[in-house]
């Protein structure tokens, strides 16, 4: 037996999610800027119909002005950017109101010191510069989604 989410868990974390997405649909969204790895295009989470959906859903949303979508390939190999997933709030009135939201299996934190953000801020720009373009990383977005709908018509 694996470890598994309560069914109600699971569908107030998804609710979550899924109303956290709304605010990308506002007159004037946030700037999001999103670094995957390779292996998420790659990993079948779901069945390829559910991941030729996500991939879809990543090709429309990286095509909107203030969102940013860039792949980490494999073929760069390792990155030492190891901050793991999280989020820099930022333009509330000056950096001394920016903020890192980490979450985690049990719930999140946030850091507010100079040297978290800092931290942080370097791993973005890093991450920037080791991820593809966003061109070339929607072009491996799409080959993943049409590979996922190849196996979904077999």
């Amino acid at each position: 037996p694996g470890w598994s989410l309560p069914e109600d868990d699971l569908g107030d974390r998804l609710g979550l999610r899924m109303r956290r997405q709304q605010i990308l649909d506002r007159d004037v969204p946030p700037r999001y800027d999103v670094f995957l790895d390779e292996a998420v295009l790659r990993r079948n989470v779901g069945g390829p119909e559910v991941m030729a959906a996500q991939m879809s859903q990543l090709l429309k949303r990286g095509g909107q002005d203030a969102i940013t979508i860039q792949v980490l390939p494999f073929e760069g190999g390792a990155y030492s950017a190891g901050l793991g997933s999280h989020v820099i709030y930022g333009g509330f009135g000056g950096p001394a109101l920016d903020v890192v939201f980490l979450e985690h299996q049990t719930g999140g934190v946030f850091l507010e010191h100079t040297e978290a953000l800092e931290e942080y801020a370097g791993g973005h720009a890093y991450l920037r510069q080791e991820a593809l373009d966003p061109s070339a990383s929607a072009t491996l977005i799409a080959e993943a989604r049409d590979r996922f709908l190849h196996l979904a018509s077999k």
